[in-house]
């Protein structure tokens, strides 16, 4: 598992008026920082990313990754990143099919995107996320208690988005951001760049899962995703067109499967 970022790179100390016991004062307070990542390919500019300045390559990667400019890790030559300005610039080893897939995906809004990415499972023979992973109650249960303690230290302390990655029997990576997208981008990240397979593993979310969150899953191959909120009613839908188990649980006993259900079992 990863360890914990030094405060000092995510938190800025600002100034502010408080009330205290009735009385205002002021006082300093840190809140964390929202950073610029500029991430380029093959010499073009690709996106700009609200970010936290944590493992910015494995958050270019994924964001490439899960938006399905990138397929392959050996489809990547190089990689380099700077801290000031915070950027990410990535060479492939085929600059003419990359530039067709960045027109691609640029042209088409997320809307867009989901519409394609509807369409084409509902056209697939296989339809959907083929995985013979699954996981039984009393792991998930075990596995629960891990999480929780795991995401509202994170949340407490850094008041942050967290992502999860793991496996039937531990927590194998933890991501922090200042939004989903990011956490879910950095876990694709690390999976791409160390060519880690998502079809035996499940993520936890900490935020409410939307269809663009399921998009981003659904490329990179995550059968079983879990949150503490209820989804959206797109992201309902396109999980179970896509083949995503969707599960929500606020404690070790109260579950509740919106999709796919057969990847959870009782024993």
């Amino acid at each position: 598992m990863n360890q914990k970022q030094p405060k000092g790179i995510l938190f800025r100390n600002v100034e502010m008026v408080s009330l205290d016991t009735g009385c205002f004062r002021s006082d300093l307070k840190p809140v964390i920082k929202e950073n610029l990542l500029l991430i380029s390919l093959d010499g073009k500019d690709i996106a700009t990313l609200k970010c936290l300045p944590v493992e910015v390559e494995y958050l270019a990667l994924g964001f490439l990754y899960s938006s399905g400019i990138l397929t392959s890790i050996a489809s990547v030559h190089s990689i380099t990143s700077t801290s000031s300005p915070l950027n990410v610039k990535i060479k492939s080893i085929d600059p003419d099919c990359i530039a067709h897939k960045i027109y691609l995906t640029q042209s088409a809004n997320i809307e867009a995107q989901n519409k394609i990415l509807f369409k084409s499972m509902e056209n697939s023979s296989t339809h959907g996320l083929q995985s013979n992973f699954a996981i039984d109650i009393p792991q998930l249960r075990k596995l629960w208690e891990l999480i929780k303690m795991e995401d509202a230290e994170f949340r407490a302390i850094l008041g942050v988005s967290v992502a999860i990655l793991c496996s039937r029997h531990e927590l194998l990576y933890i991501s922090f951001d200042i939004n989903h997208n990011n956490s879910i981008d950095r876990i694709a990240g690390r999976c791409f760049s160390d060519d880690i397979s998502m079809n035996d593993k499940f993520v936890y979310c900490s935020g409410r899962f939307s269809s663009e969150n399921i998009s981003k899953l659904s490329r990179i191959g995550v059968p079983i995703i879990i949150s503490s909120l209820t989804p959206t009613n797109t992201a309902i839908d396109l999980a179970d067109t896509v083949g995503i188990t969707l599960l929500t649980t606020s404690s070790a006993k109260d579950i509740t499967i919106y999709t796919h259900s057969e990847r959870v079992t009782s024993m």
